[in-house]
C-alpha cells in the first residue's frame, strides 16, 4: 500500500510518497495503490520531459499495464540522459522498476531510488505551478489519491 514516509538526506528529514512493494517489470507483486502512485507521478514527470500525453495512463485504477511498465524504464533513461548532459554523477538504475525507498534518498553514493527522483521531479513541477510540493499537486489533480496515501487533502489549504 502506498504511503508517505520520512527519509533522510545528509541528516535532514523529508516526507516522501513511497511505494511499499516494487512496481514495474519482472514483478508479480505490483500492488494497486503502489501502481496508482507511480502512474500519478509519471503523468507529471514524463510529461515535463516531452513524453506524449497519450502514452501516460491516468492513475484511475491500480492496474499496472504494459505502457506504465514501459514508462518507468523510459523515465529512468531520460533522467540518466539529462544527468549525463548536465555532467551530474547521480543516476537511476535502468531496470524498469520503482522500488520502496528504505530510509534514505539514495541507495548508494550516486544512485537515487527512482521513487525519490519522481518525488523530487514532481515536487519541482508542483512548486513552479504554485503548489506546496509533489503530494499537494498529486492530490489536487487526482483527489482519490488522498485516500490512497491517507493524506487529509485539507492540510494543503
Amino acid at each position: 500500500m502506498a504511503s508517505v514516509d520520512i527519509v533522510e538526506d545528509n541528516g535532514e528529514k523529508f516526507f516522501l510518497m513511497n511505494v511499499t512493494e516494487r512496481v514495474g517489470r519482472f514483478n508479480s507483486l505490483n500492488k494497486g495503490d503502489d501502481a496508482q502512485l507511480v502512474k500519478a507521478l509519471l503523468v507529471y514527470a514524463l510529461g515535463s520531459l516531452g513524453h506524449p500525453p497519450a502514452r501516460l495512463p491516468a492513475p484511475t485504477t491500480g492496474t499496472l499495464d504494459e505502457q506504465t511498465k514501459s514508462n518507468i524504464l523510459i523515465y529512468q533513461q531520460k533522467m540518466n540522459n539529462l544527468a549525463k548532459s548536465q555532467k551530474k554523477p547521480a543516476r537511476l538504475q535502468e531496470n524498469g522498476i520503482v522500488s520502496h525507498a528504505r530510509g534514505k534518498y539514495r541507495w548508494d553514493t550516486n544512485r537515487f531510488w527512482t521513487i525519490v527522483a519522481l518525488n523530487i521531479h514532481v515536487g519541482e513541477i508542483g512548486r513552479a505551478l504554485g503548489f506546496k510540493g509533489a503530494a499537494h499537486l498529486i492530490i489536487k489533480t487526482f483527489p482519490y489519491m488522498a485516500g490512497v496515501l491517507k493524506i487529509d487533502p485539507n492540510q494543503f489549504d
